[in-house]
């Protein structure tokens, strides 16, 4: 059975059993623990999405990472997209993301656009944060078709 959800405290076990398996920081993330949605396959957690809010209605994607076992799947697709669902759901209308949380090529495959950084100064410079590369905004996200290849 394949089943996306809400990280809740007993899913911890099978999360850092994921970060650890594939190199990556598990207490960082596990701060971030009631902001999560994983993804389980067979009663195992094979994906893992979460973000951080950075005011009231916007939220930063701070990690998506997919098991290498079942990659290039589609996994990764459902997962973001039922991150973003539960995202617009707690009132989050824009959703940033840069290379560190997820590929480029994976943010725009699934619908991310790109980030417009129009700089005339310096000073604009130090108020943009060119970090963020991508950016979804919610509902608009999901006016649009899945971009699957399968038919």
């Amino acid at each position: 059975m394949i089943l996306y959800k809400i990280m809740k405290q007993a899913d911890f076990d099978g999360v850092d059993q994921l970060l650890m398996a594939n190199g990556m920081a598990v207490q960082p993330f596990m701060t971030m623990m009631h902001n999560a949605t994983i993804l389980v396959i067979d009663n195992k957690v094979c994906g893992y999405a979460t973000y951080k809010m950075t005011d009231d209605e916007t939220a930063e994607l701070k990690a998506l990472l997919i098991d290498k076992d079942v990659r290039a799947k589609q996994y990764g697709d459902g997962l973001i997209k039922a991150l973003l669902n539960n995202m617009e759901q707690r009132g989050i209308t824009k959703v940033y993301a840069s290379s560190e949380a997820a590929p480029v090529s994976f943010l725009e495959h699934v619908g991310f656009d790109p980030v417009s950084l129009e700089i005339s100064s310096p000073e604009q410079a130090l108020e943009k944060d060119a970090s963020f590369t991508h950016v979804a905004k919610l509902p608009e996200f999901f006016d649009t078709a899945c971009k699957s290849k399968r038919k």
